[in-house]
């Protein structure tokens, strides 16, 4: 097997200065390519490894990969506090264009992690342009609903002021007025841009009709190794005809949540299977 390139550069869109990492075979020019859009916070940190991993996996078999930070996370530029979704939603698209314009590029496949999915379909919600090259969209325990997650995400600033004997006693209905009210809110140590938040919250996860011929893939890793009633039902609304919808449970420990940094091998494996398997057979299209 030829070695692998691994390219580190910052790309300059309008939508800001973003580190993204390239990684393919050596002096090739490969025509399929997987853009992976990673979650959210101390999310990402924790996925990284999977994401580099998974990477390498699919270079081996000639195709391009490509990883990027969002403007205010990793090494892009900017502050967390600054970031917005229409800045985020700016820099998928940025990313997007920038792929299907390298030479030979025919294909191009998407791993969404996490709130990378909610990003995902607020693009392609509404953009078609590029849907003949899109291959397929592979979500890795996909969050769609925003305003859960941003409760959730919330619940650890309502778990430090617990801590604190002095803290003052408030609930998630008082913190996001605050964030309303001020504009930003000191979560966990990522500091929330309301504008951030309110955009999530508001975005349309049913794709853009133009892509009803591409197939969906939604991985749902658990301890349990089931497919949850939450996700079967966002499916349906992701796209109304689900023919070209599939489901695969795995069961192992979420590791973007986890305390040490932990990797899945069959979350792995499963993914590249089933990207691989689709360009083989084209689902019969």
């Amino acid at each position: 097997m030829n070695s692998l390139d691994r390219i580190a550069e910052f790309k300059h869109f309008e939508s800001g200065r973003l580190f993204c990492l390239r990684i393919s075979q050596e002096n090739s020019l490969p025509s399929r390519v997987l853009l992976i859009v990673p979650p959210f916070a101390e999310e990402m940190n924790k996925s990284r490894k999977m994401m580099s991993l998974l990477l390498d996996e699919i270079a081996a078999e000639n195709t391009a990969g490509y990883l990027f930070d969002l403007f205010g996370t990793g090494d892009s530029a900017g502050d967390f506090r600054e970031a917005t979704w229409g800045i985020w939603r700016a820099n998928l698209v940025s990313m997007i264009d920038f792929i299907a314009s390298q030479n030979g590029v025919e294909q191009i496949s998407i791993v969404a992690i996490r709130t990378g999915a909610l990003l995902v379909n607020s693009v392609l919600a509404e953009e078609s342009a590029i849907a003949d090259k899109i291959q397929s969209i592979h979500y890795w325990n996909p969050v769609f609903n925003a305003s859960i997650f941003i409760g959730q995400f919330l619940r650890l600033k309502l778990a430090a002021n617990m801590m604190r004997s002095n803290g003052p006693k408030v609930g998630a209905k008082e913190l996001r007025q605050e964030l309303l009210e001020k504009g930003r809110l000191e979560v966990a140590g990522y500091t929330l841009n309301h504008a951030l938040v309110e955009g999530m919250e508001a975005t349309t996860i049913t794709l853009h009709p133009s892509l009803s011929h591409v197939p969906l893939h939604f991985y749902e890793l658990s301890s349990l190794g089931q497919i949850t009633p939450g996700l079967k039902k966002k499916i349906n609304e992701v796209r109304e005809s689900a023919a070209l919808s599939f489901t695969h449970a795995i069961k192992g420990a979420q590791f973007w949540g986890t305390q040490e940094i932990s990797l899945c091998d069959p979350l792995l494996a499963l993914t590249k299977e089933k990207l691989f398997t689709e360009l083989e057979t084209e689902y019969a299209r």
